[in-house]
């Protein structure tokens, strides 16, 4: 059974402002052409010292003193970005491998993200804007934009933390190749950087110009136990009631009972704590999930006469990552009647609840795919003295998710223990085939979330002042979101611990 969610939308907004303007060279052209300086909400030019607002500028040459290869540690980088949701935050965490902005703490809604001064598609889990992803050799600059002063506010509420915008080059030539591989001290997280980029013609000679990028990024997953300070057990580490052999509880009383022929000489990797035969999940999961991206971007661009240019891009970027959990706990989610195998309760209400942790199920796997991808059409140029700026687009995300092994359903262990297959009072698997039967497998869910949109922005001097020129700037927005998320009722509303990892 599906569930589906939508929502539609149609933005229209109009935008007008009026300020001094100068004319000023473009950072990425022929030095001999006056060109606009965009400044993240305004369409008036200026020089680069005239800031209508505050903004940070970060370059692809700083990028790579740094060696930052992705958007995602572009975006962490930042001094104002406080993310807390990134590719890493997403063991035991149903975020479909999504990493967010977050600007100043605020909150990730609160934050625009923009691919060359236009919305990208937002993820379709929370509706929240993730991050474009083209290799760094195409993104010109990132730029950022503060909040707090007073300024033409066109971009609505969802901009109060910030604005970033990521700026592609608008030609490229020559071929380049470029990669690099690194690995750490210590066992997992190695690093796979590969990149492959062609661009020919020349926009002022040949009146065109046409590049293309490919860049393949992975990095391996890093287990706690490969890490010292992640295995180690001190006095913060929480343990868990949820073992093999497994515990069980009586009424509710949380106190859970371990069988006597496990207690006190627990099997590693349970010890003895409190009575019972506890577990340190922190111990078994992946700090660092599995993430491979593969990401392409192509744009072609024709000047038309002298004063116009018309560009096509296209932009895609599939992302998957594969986190690890600690196997499956069970408390206090499935329920036992009193007198199961022969254990009654002291009310006879149904009140047995087994502590298990499905040890010979393994680490619970979770796959998350995540697929984004734009196609912008755009003109720019002079008429009749105005400096304009036209295009429309359409982008997408589309995201999925599926549980690879290590889970199981709060119906199929139930139906283990009144089978007798798995023992309350050894705390053991009594047919070694139960494991087999009660493994559950498949999809999770999945989403989707398209942006049509269409915009325009006309700007021009129109008289001299002692402080210098007045211009005025105009524009418009038409804008068509879509949204669906679909669950697979089947397994999420009975699998145990898709999001779920420390208890």
């Amino acid at each position: 059974m599906n569930h589906k969610r939508k929502t539609l939308a149609i933005a229209l907004s109009l935008m007008g402002g009026i300020g001094y303007a100068q004319m000023a060279h473009a950072d990425d052209t022929d030095s001999s052409a006056l060109q606009r300086v965009d400044v993240i909400g305004s369409h008036i030019k200026r020089l680069k010292s005239e800031k209508a607002t505050e903004v940070t500028t970060v370059k692809v040459e700083d990028l790579t003193k740094q060696g930052l290869s992705t958007v995602e540690q572009v975006v962490n980088a930042l001094a104002a970005n406080q993310s807390n949701i990134g590719a890493t935050s997403s063991v035991g965490a149903s975020t479909g491998g999504a990493a967010f902005a977050n600007l100043r703490g605020l909150g990730r809604q609160y934050t625009l993200v923009l691919l060359d001064g236009r919305r990208v598609s937002l993820h379709p889990f929370d509706g929240y804007a993730g991050r474009p992803e083209c290799h760094s050799a195409y993104r010109n600059r990132a730029r950022r934009r503060s909040a707090g002063r007073a300024r033409l506010r066109f971009t609505a509420s969802d901009a109060i933390g910030g604005v970033i915008n990521f700026i592609t080059k608008k030609t490229s030539q020559g071929l380049s190749l470029g990669g690099d591989f690194l690995t750490p001290q210590r066992s997992g997280g190695n690093e796979k950087n590969l990149n492959i980029s062609y661009g020919y013609g020349n926009l002022g000679k040949d009146g065109f110009n046409i590049y293309a990028d490919a860049s393949y990024h992975k990095t391996d997953k890093i287990m706690a136990s490969q890490r010292d300070f992640a295995s180690a057990i001190t006095a913060a580490s929480k343990p868990s009631s949820n073992s093999y052999p497994g515990n069980y509880d009586v009424d509710l009383r949380d106190q859970p009972i371990s069988p006597s022929s496990a207690y006190p000489n627990c099997p590693a990797p349970t010890v003895a704590k409190g009575g019972v035969c506890k577990t340190y999940p922190s111990t078994m999961i992946g700090i660092q999930p599995e993430v491979e991206t593969w990401s392409g971007f192509a744009k072609a661009t024709m000047r038309l006469g002298e004063n116009h240019d018309l560009s096509i891009s296209y932009n895609i970027t599939r992302n998957k990552n594969m986190t690890i959990a600690a196997p499956t706990p069970t408390g206090g989610d499935v329920m036992l009647p009193s007198g199961t195998q022969g254990i009654v309760t002291p009310t006879g209400g149904a009140t047995l609840t087994p502590f298990l942790r499905t040890m010979p199920l393994g680490n619970r796997l979770t796959q998350a795919v995540n697929v984004q991808q734009k196609l912008q059409f755009n003109l720019e140029g002079q008429l009749a003295g105005w400096d304009y700026r036209t295009g429309a687009g359409y982008a997408q995300t589309y995201a999925t998710e599926e549980l690879v092994s290590g889970f199981t359903g709060v119906n199929e262990v139930r139906n283990a223990y009144l089978n007798n297959q798995i023992s309350l009072v050894t705390g053991l698997a009594t047919d070694p085939n139960v494991w087999n039967q009660i493994g559950i497998r498949g999809h999770l869910d999945d989403g989707t979330y398209n942006i049509a949109s269409a915009d325009f922005s006309m700007s021009k001097e129109v008289m001299a002042l002692p402080a210098g020129p007045l211009a005025v700037a105009f524009g418009g927005e038409a804008r068509h979101e879509y949204l669906e998320h679909n669950f697979n009722y089947s397994i999420s509303k009975d699998a145990l611990g898709p999001a779920c990892c420390s208890h």
